[in-house]
């Protein structure tokens, strides 16, 4: 089914100009600043706020704060609205409640909105997001849905576990996203998608290499770009690089891979929206004319997939 896809509110730490944000193969388009951060390091950043020590749940309630009049979300209510956020321990269900409980008073028209959706699930959220906005198309007639993620880095405002945090070299980024999906005779089609998860007990790459496996089981097409997870740390780029051959032959000399965050750091629960936003960019501006499969790694259990064609009109 392809969708078109509009931005409506883009932010990468002060950057918030649409083409400069999304023309990530020129480094110079996004420059990150040298920060003194909570940890008592200083390292390059994205920030959109300033640097504080505060909790999780506040530092997002801050940053939602800064869209909270943004015409988008205020006529949220007549249409359903699905909000990405991160996932790392501190933030259980009770505390994802909580921190729901606190956007509604920050946003109320959300309450009234037809469907209003959490997605705890950070990098992976925005895949795990869209069997949710097909079904809201299909049973529910909808013509559009709204899509906010936020997201930072835990050194731009606390000392939380490190574990779950960014590399100590990455760019330490926050970010804001407001876009909406709409249904549409031509655009980008999402044609295959799954997901799986990684426990403590599997070697790191099982799960990835059931899902790549899957791929070529059910759809076994030609890969000709490739948005992979990147981590200075290696962690993250180790795991789908030894799956990455049980995609052979879809993957090869023709797929060019494709890694934003080295440009904008790692933009947790945005990250997944801000792939699909770049993609979809360059397949309208024909730098993309086959197919692309999106790759994202959430710090904790999941690991999602999707694979795209576009149609022209």
């Amino acid at each position: 089914m392809p969708v078109d896809i509009e931005i409506h509110h883009l932010q990468v730490g002060q950057y918030t100009n649409n083409v400069q944000i999304l023309s990530v193969e020129q480094p110079s388009n996004i420059e990150p600043v040298l920060c003194p951060m909570c940890d008592g390091t200083v390292k390059r950043a994205l920030p959109v706020l300033s640097l504080k020590k505060q909790s999780y749940q506040q530092r997002i309630i801050d940053l939602l704060s800064t869209v909270k009049e943004n015409e988008c979300i205020n006529r949220s209510l007549k249409v359903p609205i699905c909000i990405l956020l991160p996932q790392v321990y501190e933030l259980t269900e009770k505390i994802n409640l909580k921190l729901f409980e606190e956007i509604l008073k920050l946003i109320p028209g959300l309450s009234q909105a037809k469907d209003c959706s959490l997605f705890p699930y950070g990098r992976s959220a925005m895949l795990l997001a869209w069997e949710k906005i097909e079904r809201l198309f299909l049973d529910e007639s909808h013509q559009e849905i709204l899509i906010l993620a936020v997201d930072s880095d835990y050194r731009l405002f606390s000392q939380i576990s490190k574990e779950w945090g960014s590399a100590s070299e990455d760019i330490a980024s926050e970010s804001i996203i407001i876009a909406s999906i709409k249904k549409s005779e031509f655009g980008l089609s999402r044609e295959w998608a799954s997901y799986e998860l990684r426990t403590s007990d599997q070697a790191e790459s099982i799960a990835m290499e059931f899902m790549f496996r899957q791929f070529k089981k059910e759809k076994a097409l030609p890969i000709h770009q490739f948005y992979a997870p990147f981590d200075e740390a290696g962690v993250q780029v180790n795991e789908w690089m030894s799956a990455y051959p049980c995609l052979f032959p879809s993957v090869g000399k023709h797929t060019e891979i494709i890694m934003t965050t080295p440009f904008t750091g790692d933009l947790g629960a945005c990250s997944g929206l801000y792939n699909l936003l770049h993609l979809n960019e360059c397949y309208r501006q024909e730098k993309y004319l086959h197919n692309t499969m999106q790759l994202e790694i959430s710090p904790r259990l999941y690991r999602a997939a999707a694979f795209y064609t576009w149609q022209e009109k």
